[in-house]
């Protein structure tokens, strides 16, 4: 039975939802005419800057991560620009999610180093993320989700 011939005789049984990237989406519901009457569309806005800052900000303290007081305005700056160059697969919160991964790795290699040096990190220098954490620009070209 074609998709939609099942979708028609089961309307009032199931629910259908099918999520993605808008232009992925677009072409899916192009294959068969009879798709578009058959789905209401949401579209969810990209974060802006601001709440990927935020998205950030929460993700580190889950993982129990404090955030020295100078990382928030260059997080914005970051975010600002990763918004601005954007690729079509940008991953919103999941982009904000692998920048505070990149971070706490560096973070991880920062402490190292200071044990290295015959220093033993105190718990809030473990647990504290600083803008030295934070990847430069041309380390996060990836991140943006283009080609």
């Amino acid at each position: 039975m074609p998709f939609t011939a099942f979708m028609e005789k089961h309307k009032h049984e199931i629910c259908i939802i099918f999520a993605g990237y808008s232009a992925p989406l677009e072409r899916l519901l192009s294959l068969d005419p009879g798709f578009r009457r058959h789905f209401s569309r949401i579209e969810f806005e990209d974060f802006n800057a601001e709440e990927l800052t935020e998205v950030f900000m929460m993700a580190a303290d889950k993982k129990g991560y404090q955030v020295s007081p100078d990382l928030r305005p260059s997080l914005l700056t970051l975010f600002d620009w990763m918004v601005a160059n954007k690729g079509e697969q940008f991953g919103n919160a999941g982009t904000a999610g692998q920048l505070l991964e990149l971070a706490i790795g560096r973070l991880a290699r920062r402490m190292q180093q200071l044990r290295a040096q015959g220093s033993q990190p105190t718990l809030a220098q473990r647990n504290t993320l600083l803008l030295s954490d934070i990847p430069p620009r041309n380390e996060c070209d990836y991140l943006l989700g283009g080609d």
